[in-house]
């Protein structure tokens, strides 16, 4: 073959080859740092008795959204934040906690399990240490002459708005808003799937949305894509360095080595909002934390988590 086999270096290297800052907060006028929101959040407020460890936590929670420009009720959103020390784990435990709407609430649970569970969200929330964590990974910007020379999506940058740096190197001066950061970078995986696709002679294609998906979220439930499409030959050329994210999708390398190698004519895979395991590893720390709550169904907030990875199934027919 020639084009470079994907390997288990190169698929960590994406984070491996961010900048040391991959966050921009575009700043409009002077605001307090982050750490003084959080400790004039938090003063005075752990070991709360339980009875006002609801009404503190909420507090904290809503002084905090202020900086993300956002609620916490997306895990996605929280994981292109990159929080330190379970943050984000934290943080959306406790909005899920606060939204009775949601199905992860244990039937009959006791007043008392979710006061505790309150306090043990609130602790937690006092040990972050978020202005480390605003040094080490975010750039604050001025609104206007300090954006120039970066390129944002249209409507885009706004104030006090933060921002995350594109994940491939190759478009460092790119930034996507972290609201749906990872919905970009899927829209743009998808459309290089279907040149991809299309090159090696795809006549249709077919991207469903999986029962996993959460339907909150769908921006369809079926799309089917029809090219005149060409079968594979020994004369025609397969140029990967056409493509930004072939080399780090290994399932998708291994299609183009069965359709190139073995003239495969029909495949089907899946495909969602995770890229290089960054939403996986997080989640598993939510997942893991989710263990210390006694008033939330795990099992079903677990299923919450994998539903807002948004899984879609590909269906591909090549010509033959």
């Amino acid at each position: 073959m020639n084009y470079p086999t994907v390997t288990p270096s190169l698929m960590t290297s994406l984070q491996a080859q961010m900048s040391d800052q991959p966050l921009l907060h575009v700043v409009s006028h002077p605001t307090q740092t982050p750490q003084e929101i959080l400790d004039l959040a938090v003063q005075g407020r752990q070991g709360q008795e339980l009875a006002r460890a609801e009404i503190e936590l909420r507090k904290v929670t809503k002084a905090l959204s202020t900086l993300a420009g956002s609620t916490f009720n997306d895990p996605v959103m929280l994981a292109a934040l990159s929080l330190p020390n379970q943050a984000d784990a934290v943080l959306w435990v406790a909005y899920m906690l606060f939204d009775q709407a949601q199905p992860g609430h244990t039937p009959g649970y006791s007043i008392h399990k979710r006061q505790r569970d309150c306090r043990t969200l609130l602790d937690a929330l006092s040990q972050i240490k978020i202005g480390q964590w605003y040094e080490a990974m975010v750039t604050p910007s001025h609104y206007g002459s300090g954006c120039q020379g970066l390129q944002f999506p249209a409507m885009h940058p706004q104030p006090n708005g933060l921002y995350r740096q594109h994940l491939l190197p190759r478009w460092k001066s790119t930034y996507y808003p972290i609201d749906s950061y990872f919905t970009y970078l899927f829209e743009e995986r998808k459309r290089e799937l279907l040149q991809i696709l299309a090159d090696l002679g795809a006549i249709k294609i077919t991207l469903q949305a999986s029962e996993q998906t959460d339907l909150s979220n769908r921006s369809f439930a079926t799309q089917v894509w029809e090219f005149p499409g060409k079968s594979w030959s020994s004369t025609r050329v397969f140029n990967p360095s056409r493509y930004a994210w072939l080399t780090y999708d290994r399932q998708l390398e291994s299609l183009v080595d069965n359709r190139l190698s073995h003239g495969l004519n029909k495949a089907q895979f899946e495909i969602n909002l995770d890229v290089d395991q960054i939403l996986s590893n997080r989640f598993s720390e939510i997942k893991t934390f989710l263990n210390q709550m006694e008033s939330l169904d795990v099992a079903a907030m677990t299923t919450l988590l994998q539903k807002s990875l948004r899984p879609y199934r590909v269906n591909i027919e090549f010509a033959v």
